[in-house]
């Protein structure tokens, strides 16, 4: 998936350079527009048989795994959302602000679209495409087998519009700045665990020069998306279809 996702991004800068275009991967390149989004969508098989395929039993593999991406979603959060102008999207134009997940529901973090067989999966609609896809993916992975393996309760679902304040009350916020996501990734034993010591221990160190958005938005755009897919086994679950959809930006003339 990651590869897929690094060769669409290199093609589609290749491309539309060819064409007197720029192609930019910014969370949010234009302030009064929808950002661009890489929501990833995972699929769970066990013995070929999808597990979000029907109800989701709160004792089941799907909802363990889910419980395990929430409990980790503020730690997660530099990586899926790594530059200041990832922060100038979320909570804006149906990108998700709040830790919480339902059906269907598009002002969630953590979705169940309708679907049925192969196609059925929980998605993370927080990532964005300025994020290293190797790291998004592969964590976003470790946390719910991290919820499997501690057979963590998944919450009830939230059946609110959260993109009104008022209904998002008693729910946690997803990091609101770059520099309070390092912080919360920095006091993480789950991504010391998860990643090499060198890696974890940079994520100290580093802080934001500026939370600064992008002030001088591109003149023109165009729309594209991408799809990726991969599986992965690990005690006989395999961990497939994990698409990065992202919804990217074109502007003609000079590089911004």
């Amino acid at each position: 998936s990651a590869d897929n996702l690094n060769t669409f991004k290199s093609t589609v800068k290749a491309i539309a350079a060819r064409n007197g275009l720029f192609a930019s991967f910014l969370p949010k390149p234009l302030p009064d527009q929808a950002g661009s989004g890489m929501h990833i969508n995972i699929s769970l098989l066990r013995d070929g048989r999808n597990l979000f395929d029907g109800d989701l039993a709160p004792d089941s593999e799907a909802a363990h795994f889910i419980a395990g991406i929430l409990a980790h979603a503020r730690e997660l959060t530099c990586f899926c959302n790594p530059v200041p102008n990832s922060y100038t999207r979320l909570g804006a134009n149906e990108a998700p602000q709040y830790v919480s997940w339902s059906r269907q529901n598009r002002s969630q973090l953590v979705r169940i679209p309708s679907a049925n067989g192969d196609f059925c999966r929980v998605e993370l609609r927080s990532p964005d495409p300025a994020g290293n896809p190797y790291l998004v993916i592969g964590l976003i992975l470790a946390a719910g087998l991290d919820g499997i393996t501690r057979k963590l309760p998944l919450p009830a679902p939230v059946n609110r519009n959260l993109f009104h304040a008022s209904a998002a009350e008693g729910l946690d916020s997803l990091p609101k700045t770059l520099r309070e996501a390092i912080t919360v990734a920095a006091q993480s034993d789950f991504v010391a665990q998860e990643l090499p010591r060198a890696l974890a221990t940079s994520i100290s160190s580093t802080r934001p020069s500026s939370a600064t958005p992008l002030k001088t938005p591109p003149t023109r755009t165009h729309g594209s998306g991408s799809g990726a897919s991969a599986s992965f086994d690990k005690a006989g679950l395999t961990r497939g279809c994990a698409y990065g959809a992202c919804a990217d930006r074109f502007s003609r003339g000079q590089r911004q």
